[in-house]
């Protein structure tokens, strides 16, 4: 996931400072999963409403855990406003485009092509190319209603040359782990600090 979201951030001409920030948030999105009981992130069955209402508390609790550690970006905002969406629907504070970081919508928007592509103890995966097609709906002009559609979105979908090739990045990128450290020039060098990394069991 981490990987799908610094390819969108590349196509979108992020700086180094604000890649480097989303690969930490990226690595650590869903931190505030440790104070979920394990139960119910690998239930195999759709969720209560009580057990869903704990799930989505999981973005407050990495940002409480993360707003400990001195980023040099905010990558506890990032983490906590990851499940917002642009009509406010979203959670923990119902936001609304631009209101949302723009890095916290790249990673939105990699989110769930990860999750639909992954599986998940609930259902089984749906594949990437039905994740890109769900993000394609919702970069489509004209739908602007739509929850998903904004500058990620597009940048993660587009069709054509160069943007073709950022479809045919953003597919390999979603099947692709991260690599342990982010350097866009590929000098290797290791930023500054690293938080731990979270659980693979998660539910979205």
């Amino acid at each position: 996931m981490t990987a799908l979201a610094l390819a969108i951030g590349v196509d979108m001409g992020l700086d180094e400072e604000q890649l480097e920030g989303l690969a930490f948030a990226g690595e650590v999105h869903d931190i505030g999963k440790v104070a979920v009981p394990a139960e119910i992130l690998t239930k195999p069955a759709k969720l209560s409403d009580i057990e869903f209402t704990i799930v989505r508390m999981h973005s407050e609790a990495g940002r409480e855990i993360l707003e400990s550690i001195a980023f040099r970006q905010p990558v506890a905002q990032i983490v906590v406003q990851h499940h917002e969406r642009l009509d406010g629907s979203g959670y923990p504070d119902g936001l609304k485009r631009d209101e949302i970081l723009l890095e916290a919508r790249i990673l939105a928007i990699a989110d769930v092509v990860e999750a639909m592509a992954s599986h998940r103890p609930y259902r089984p995966g749906l594949g990437l190319e039905a994740a890109l097609a769900e993000v394609r709906r919702g970069a489509a002009p004209g739908r602007s209603t739509t929850r998903t559609r904004s500058r990620p979105a597009s940048a993660c979908s587009r069709r054509g040359t160069p943007s073709r090739r950022t479809e045919t990045r953003c597919a390999a990128a979603a099947t692709t782990p991260a690599p342990p450290v982010w350097s866009p020039r590929g000098s290797g060098a290791p930023p500054r600090r690293r938080p731990r990394r979270a659980s693979s069991r998660t539910r979205r």
